[in-house]
């Protein structure tokens, strides 16, 4: 009476019978070998049957309302089981077409069965020492609540008729913050004119002599009331420090309660992961590629010589530095993309397989997790083609996860960003302007990529109606159903190649906006000197010389547009133009440059460029050092170890007396 998938024991409630779930279609559609129990209050009276079935075995729970009545009963009996749980009755089952969302309830318990790999953890220790910071009554009275959980620093910028204190339990200075660096359990702050709180103040707070050098700080918690500019970019994600204005009181309130239970170690994950080696950021002190520093808004990435380096502890998890990241160099972990692109892999696949057609992937995060549910629990329910899925971050969605999904047959990609600050969003609208460019260079039907923003249930629900039937009307493309394998470069390219099958490939390239992750490098032949430096410093092999000959190649498919080229020509000779050719032709390099070499006028060995010799002797004809002196002209004109020999043929003027002969061990053995 069990049924499995991916040898996950299957838990399906019908919750009290709101849902009605067809078991004999579901039993066909997840293949379940044997009759299977569809339960109707497992949280409940059926709770027993759920802790005699999760026996050595690990769960998909298809209920997500009751989840903490499960974690506990597993708890209290030490079931050492792993459980996932996933929302069929708001996503799929409740709502006027619940009937025929049988392939997508099979969709998500398929993708629920996957298993996604665990990011690693940070841990941060708080020992409880507070900055509380600003001027005013309001950081006296903040102060003097804290002060009784917390070590507290009170640090006024200035002390304008403040009554003094009697007998304060905390420290009062006085100074104004000019440097701010650090995170949870570690903040460290630059005073200046930091002074001590001169006690034998009376009627108004005042300061001993100030500190004439910047004094450095140590924090764990900072209360920021000074109403000035944040010390820190992405101030609000910054953990353990609160910015409130001094003016909102009910904000102070709930700071303060939120600071005292900020004391002890905290864990997150560790949501990046970098491979240096893989960074396109710069090469010897030159910078190309910056997509991840102009991306970040919490200033969490710096560069570190050619690379750069992700603060773990100050990164909030946005994921965009991952998302425009063009070679992978810097992954989202929560989850990897690889398992991203499985996912999507795994919905789409098992949707089209129990019989669904004209499938639209809803993306979304916590961000916009309540206002979905309120369309399954409060509205028409969403439409039976649509399917709800929770990516971690939609901030972090890169290119390849994008087109993963488009290539493995769904109908339109939707993106639920509701109202995430708009500087969040400039990954997501820069990779939509890249896919509209695709779209339309490909003539493709509609549009592939969707924003669903805003977080009015009712206008979201009628906006997936209006795409839900749109793409019932839409024309169907054959599908892809390969893996996602290698480099994130590797997976854009593989949906590259889908698109060419179903769609005819343009005999032009097709132009791309600035910054994007694809394109040609233009070389001026007119300036070009085939010196080679941009083949040296082209991190991704698309600059290619030629052993035989002065020669540059392009390889366009390698090409990311960093930069390093452009920025390494001394001659200024190289532009970059942002484009995708998806011609057979780009994927085998062709000849940006070449010549000649130059014949050595001494032995006939080529070396060096025909004209770039040439133009030397034609320079320095003139010069003081080969005027009247045909044999030094010559030596221009020579390979390396022609010129050496040449030059020491002649007689030197700085010599004296002849050279003695070299005398080997088999003079000497005939010496005797």
């Amino acid at each position: 009476m069990t049924c499995e998938i991916a040898d996950k024991r299957l838990f399906l409630c019908d919750c009290s019978k709101s849902m009605r779930l067809d078991k004999e279609k579901l039993g066909k559609m997840l293949h379940a070998t044997e009759d299977f129990n569809i339960y109707h209050q497992l949280c409940s009276k059926e709770l027993g049957e759920f802790e005699n079935g999760i026996s050595g075995s690990d769960a998909i729970i298809a209920c997500t309302q009751e989840e903490s009545v499960f974690r506990s009963l597993a708890e209290d009996i030490n079931s050492n089981s792993k459980f996932v749980h996933i929302n069929i009755r708001e996503h799929a089952a409740w709502g006027e077409q619940g009937e025929n969302a049988g392939p997508k309830i099979t969709a998500l318990l398929e993708g629920a069965a996957l298993e996604v790999a665990l990011p690693d953890r940070v841990t941060m220790n708080s020992g409880g020492r507070t900055l509380v910071y600003g001027r005013g009554d309001v950081v006296l009275d903040a102060a003097r609540q804290l002060a009784n959980r917390l070590d507290v620093t009170l640090l006024i910028d200035q002390a304008d008729n403040m009554f003094p204190p009697s007998a304060p339990n905390f420290k009062i200075f006085g100074g104004r913050i000019v440097e701010s660096s650090g995170h949870l359990g570690d903040f460290h702050i630059g005073v200046q004119d930091l002074s001590a709180k001169d006690p034998s103040a009376r009627s108004t707070i005042s300061f001993g002599p100030s500190a004439t050098e910047l004094t450095n700080l140590q924090f764990d918690l900072i209360l920021d009331l000074a109403g000035a500019p944040p010390l820190f970019e992405g101030d609000d994600r910054r953990d353990g420090y609160f910015r409130v204005e001094p003016g909102a009181p009910v904000k102070i309130q709930q700071a303060l309660f939120e600071l005292v239970d900020m004391v002890g170690t905290f864990d997150k994950p560790r949501y990046i992961s970098q491979e240096q080696d893989l960074c396109v950021h710069g090469r010897n002190r030159q910078v190309g590629c910056t997509r991840c520093l102009d991306h970040c808004p919490t200033a969490s990435i710096m560069p570190i010589d050619n690379v750069v380096s992700v603060n773990e502890y100050t990164c909030a998890g946005c994921g965009q530095c991952a998302s425009v990241c063009p070679t992978g160099s810097l992954s989202y972990t929560v989850p990897f993309p690889s398992n991203q692109c499985d996912v999507f892999r795994s919905l789409l696949g098992k949707y089209y397989e129990a019989g669904g057609r004209d499938p639209i992937l809803l993306l979304y995060d916590d961000n916009m997790a309540e206002e979905l549910l309120a369309i399954g629990r409060f509205g028409r329910g969403f439409p039976s083609n649509v399917i709800p899925w929770d990516v971690g971050r939609i901030t972090a969605l890169g290119l390849d996860a994008i087109l993963a999904a488009i290539t493995y047959g769904s109908s339109k990609v939707v993106l639920a960003t509701g109202q995430i600050k708009f500087e969040e969003l400039h990954a997501l609208r820069g990779h939509l302007e890249i896919l509209e460019a695709i779209n339309a260079g490909l003539q493709l039907e509609g549009e592939a990529v969707v924003f669903l923003e805003g977080r009015d249930p009712s206008q979201l629900e009628k906006k997936l109606y209006q795409l839900a039937e749109s793409a019932r009307n839409s024309e169907q493309k054959a599908r892809d159903k390969g893996l996602r394998i290698g480099s994130k470069r590797d997976r854009i390219w593989l949906s590259f190649n889908h698109l060419t099958k179903i769609a005819e490939v343009p005999e032009n390239p097709i132009p791309l906006p600035g910054g994007a992750p694809f394109g040609a490098v233009r070389l001026d032949e007119s300036k070009c000197t085939l010196c080679l430096a941009c083949v040296s410093v082209c991190p991704e092999g698309a600059l290619l010389d030629n052993e035989h000959k002065p020669q540059v190649s392009f390889l366009e498919k390698a090409c990311v547009q960093c930069g390093l080229c452009r920025v390494t020509c001394p001659e200024s000779a190289i532009s970059l133009e942002p484009q995708l050719d998806l011609r057979s032709a780009v994927q085998q390099p062709r000849v940006l440059a070449e010549e000649e070499p130059f014949d050595c006028v001494r032995c006939g060995k080529p070396f060096g460029v025909r004209s770039s010799v040439e133009k030397m002797v034609d320079k320095l004809r003139e010069h003081s050092m080969f005027k009247g002196n045909p044999g030094a002209i010559d030596r221009i004109r020579m390979c390396e170890d022609c010129r050496v020999v040449d030059q020491f043929s002649e007689k030197q003027p700085f010599a004296v007396g002849s050279r003695p002969i070299t005398r080997t061990s088999e003079d000497y053995n005939e010496d005797g």
